[in-house]
């Protein structure tokens, strides 16, 4: 299995090609393709929340920890400097301590994260999290979470098979799959791929009706 550097040197030099290839192309301005860049190099080390390394989990922990409060107040407004600084904490410690502990306790290294259903799942809710913006560019980024996603996944399995080592491993085909041995995070995940879906297009559709 390809270590966290290895993901993170391929997953950011696609980054750059993916955001490079988008703007020459003017799909997206400039900054856009900044931003593209920063999602799909994220979402390319996001399965390894579930690793049993040290290093990937609290980078991706610490990260989340700042840029999910950051994101929240880009879309509430707070009375005052106080609250707004108060809501960040508060997040902060929830996501870094108590929301880690439960991830930890409740995931097993390569499970339903190292898996297709889970890189649907980041993608669309990239897309929903970027609801106010052009459909076009809503595209970009989702494709880019889940590009950067399955990008780990398919690293892995490479390096599973044995084109760097003497021989397949044990963890072939542990990536890029369907579903987990363990029915109930798969029946979630797959809870939260079908939520996804409904929350996005099922709006556009009634729109479109109207």
């Amino acid at each position: 299995m390809a270590d966290f550097k290895i993901h993170s040197v391929l997953g950011t030099g696609s980054a750059i090609c993916y955001a490079a290839g988008s703007y020459f192309f003017e799909y997206v301005s400039l900054r856009r393709a900044f931003l593209g860049a920063a999602i799909f190099a994220m979402a390319s080390v996001l399965p390894d929340l579930d690793s049993e390394t040290g290093t990937a989990k609290r980078f991706l922990f610490d990260t989340l920890a700042v840029f999910l409060p950051a994101l929240l107040i880009t879309q509430i407004s707070f009375d005052t400097a106080e609250h707004t600084f108060f809501i960040i904490l508060c997040l902060y410690l929830l996501i870094r301590y108590p929301v880690q502990y439960l991830f930890e306790h409740l995931t097993t290294h390569r499970g339903i994260f190292h898996s297709i259903p889970a890189a649907c799942v980041f993608g669309l809710g990239i897309a929903l999290l970027f609801v106010e913006a052009p459909t076009n560019i809503r595209v970009f980024y989702a494709a880019g979470c889940a590009g950067g996603y399955m990008l780990h996944l398919i690293i892995d399995e490479i390096w599973s098979f044995g084109f760097f080592g003497l021989g397949a491993k044990k963890s072939f085909g542990s990536a890029l799959k369907l579903y987990d041995k363990s029915w109930f995070p798969t029946v979630l995940m797959y809870l939260a791929l079908g939520a996804l879906v409904c929350l996005i297009f099922i709006p556009d559709l009634l729109q479109k009706m109207k």
